[in-house]
């Protein structure tokens, strides 16, 4: 089948002129994703997104090809006529990933760390500055991928601690409304991403029950391991709020490592406690 004598079919000279850019990507998934506009070649055990999309398109692409060919000629035509690009121009950064957040906000769902990594982004003004925090986005992605849990949850963890500071008691709400009352203003302080690092590094650590980094500012003794491991046997993730708390208040102390496990014993009763009086209550 020749689809060369289509009208909306063109060759293209030079495919190393790529028209589609990104301002958040890291440079690493630049080249991947301009590798793959320019050769149509992926590594197939590549775990990036640009990686794994592709592979499921041409899979789904190939198959079709094999299954209806006659059909497949058809298939490009028509992509070609009917299938619209709605361009939308913005005048600057800011209107774009405004619209960014809106469109997606209603419509497909995202990640709330989707969200808020949108939001954070704009805080900073400069190139560098946002080249450095797209690399400590993905590190901090890896880390979370490492420690089995979730961007959403350092964040759940760090509204926590800005609950504590503020002395906030009110009815817990959802992630999303709570960094965004204020129009997320929370986020746009710069000690923000120092701080979620630093909660993402502590639980990666407790999770793979691994020593902290050495300039991590703490360390967790036995009997504080030994209090965690009973901790993470308890029906609901609260008690990691608390940690957490003490964690971002206390990692500089001299004395934190006897200090924390004190603050695991305590907390360790008093939740066993309420589990047990809640199992009576409902038992009669």
């Amino acid at each position: 089948m020749y689809l060369g004598r289509e009208p909306h079919f063109k060759k293209v000279n030079d495919k190393s002129l790529i028209h589609i850019l990104s301002e958040v990507a890291t440079d690493d998934e630049k080249e991947i994703f301009h590798q793959i506009l320019e050769t149509g070649v992926y590594d197939t055990d590549a775990e990036d997104n640009y990686s794994v999309n592709y592979g499921y398109f041409k899979q789904a692409c190939d198959e079709y090809a094999q299954n209806n060919p006659l059909r497949w000629n058809d298939l490009c035509v028509t992509i070609l006529n009917r299938c619209i690009i709605l361009p939308i121009e913005c005048t600057n950064q800011e209107t774009a990933l405004t619209i960014f957040s809106t469109l997606n906000d209603r419509g497909l769902p995202l990640a709330d760390s989707d969200i808020f990594k949108a939001q954070l982004y704009k805080f900073y003004k400069t190139d560098d500055e946002r080249k450095d925090f797209t690399k400590t986005w993905k590190e901090l992605t890896e880390i979370c991928k490492e420690g089995d849990f979730s961007i959403d949850d350092v964040f759940r963890f760090y509204s926590h601690v800005l609950r504590a500071r503020s002395n906030d008691k009110s009815k817990e709400i959802g992630l999303r409304k709570f960094y965004s009352l204020d129009k997320y203003e929370r986020l746009k302080k710069p000690e923000v991403m120092e701080e979620i690092m630093a909660l993402a590094n502590f639980w990666y650590s407790i999770n793979s029950n691994s020593e902290p980094q050495d300039d991590a500012g703490y360390s967790v003794n036995i009997e504080g391991r030994k209090l965690l491991h009973c901790l993470a046997h308890y029906p609901n993730e609260f008690w990691r709020y608390a940690t957490s708390v003490f964690y971002l208040k206390n990692k500089g102390s001299d004395n934190f490592e006897a200090d924390f496990a004190v603050f695991l014993q305590k907390l360790l009763a008093f939740l066993f406690a309420k589990i047990y009086r809640y199992a009576i209550c409902k038992r009669h």
